[in-house]
C-alpha cells in the first residue's frame, strides 16, 4: 500500500495522540497544517513534554545493525519482499523494531550491493546467529539477487521511533525531529513539528524575536540562542543545527513562539 508524500489536516489535529499508529500512516508521515508541518514519532520509554524539543533515538550499537556483520541466509531472487537475515552481536531484535526503517546490502562485492530498501516488518529473534524475517513493502522489492550466506547486510531502524528529549550536552547521537505539540504517554504514536510557528521550551538564556534558535547542550529538551563563536559552532554537533528562528522574546525558563525549519 502507497501513502501520499504529504497529509493534510485541520487545526488541532497536531495534538491528537494514540497507541496505535495514527491513521496507520508510517513513521515519519509528513501532516500539513496551514503554513505548519509535523512528522508522526512514537516516543521512547518517557512521556512527552509539550512544547519540549526532540531528537531521534541514540544510534544502534556497533556489535549489531550498524557492523554490517550480519548475512543472509538464503539466495534472494529479484522481485522477492521476504528474506531471512542471520543476526550477529549479542543484542536481540524485537518484532517490528526495524519497521519503517531500512535494509542496506553492505557487502563489499557481490551482486545487489549499494542498494537500500524499506522495510515493512521484521519478526523477533534472539542474540548470536538466529533467523530473522525482514518483509519488505511491496513497493520495493529486491531490484537485484543477493547470494546467500556471503551477502551482509545492516538494519536500521526508523529515526522517528522512539523519540527521546534533546540530551543535554553537545553530542548529536540522531536527527534532531521537532517539537512535541502535546502531552502524550510513553511509547505513544504523537506529531512532532518540524516547520512553521510552535510554542518551545526555552533555556536560561533568552531567545530574540528573528534570531537563530539552537538545540541546548546543558539543559534536556529545551532550545536556546545560537552561539555566535564559530569555533563553538565547529565543535559542538546539536548546535550546527539551526531549528528556527525566534518570533517573540521571551524570559530565560520559559515559552517562546520559534518559527521552525527543521527537515
Amino acid at each position: 500500500m502507497a501513502f501520499p508524500t504529504y497529509i493534510y489536516g485541520y487545526p488541532g489535529d497536531e495534538k491528537s495522540a494514540s497507541t496505535a499508529v495514527i491513521n496507520g500512516v508510517p513513521l515519519g508521515q509528513r501532516l500539513i497544517i496551514d503554513e505548519r508541518e509535523f512528522r508522526l514519532a512514537k516516543l521512547g520509554a518517557a512521556a512527552a513534554v509539550a512544547g519540549g524539543l526532540y531528537e531521534g533515538p541514540p544510534l544502534a550499537v556497533a556489535d549489531t545493525m550498524l557492523s554490517y556483520g550480519m548475512v543472509i541466509s538464503a539466495t534472494v531472487a529479484v522481485g522477492a519482499t521476504s528474506l531471512i537475515v542471520k543476526t550477529s552481536g549479542t543484542t536481540a531484535f524485537t518484532k517490528d523494531q526495524f519497521k519503517d526503517g531500512y535494509l542496506c546490502i553492505a557487502s563489499s562485492t557481490g551482486t545487489g550491493i549499494g542498494y537500500a530498501y524499506k522495510i515493512k516488518a521484521n519478526n523477533s529473534a534472539a542474540s548470536g546467529t538466529a533467523n530473522c524475517t525482514v518483509t519488505l513493502y511491496e513497493t520495493d522489492p529486491i531490484k537485484v539477487a543477493l547470494a546467500g550466506a556471503t551477502t551482509k547486510v545492516a538494519l536500521v531502524e526508523n529515526q522517528y521511533n522512539g523519540a527521546i528529549l534533546t540530551t543535554a550536552n553537545t553530542i548529536m547521537g540522531s536527527k534532531i525531529l521537532g517539537v512535541a505539540c502535546a502531552t502524550a504517554a510513553a511509547s505513544a504514536y504523537i506529531w512532532l513539528q518540524s516547520k512553521g510557528p510552535a510554542a518551545v521550551q526555552t533555556g536560561a538564556t533568552a531567545l530574540v524575536a528573528g534570531h537563530p534558535v539552537t538545540c541546548s547542550t546543558v539543559t534536556a529538551g529545551v532550545v536556546g540562542p545560537a552561539p555566535i563563536a564559530n569555533t563553538t559552532l565547529l565543535t559542538n554537533g546539536k548546535q550546527l543545527t539551526i531549528i528556527g528562528y525566534g518570533l517573540t522574546e521571551a524570559v530565560a525558563v520559559g515559552f517562546a513562539m520559534v518559527n521552525l525549519t527543521l527537515d
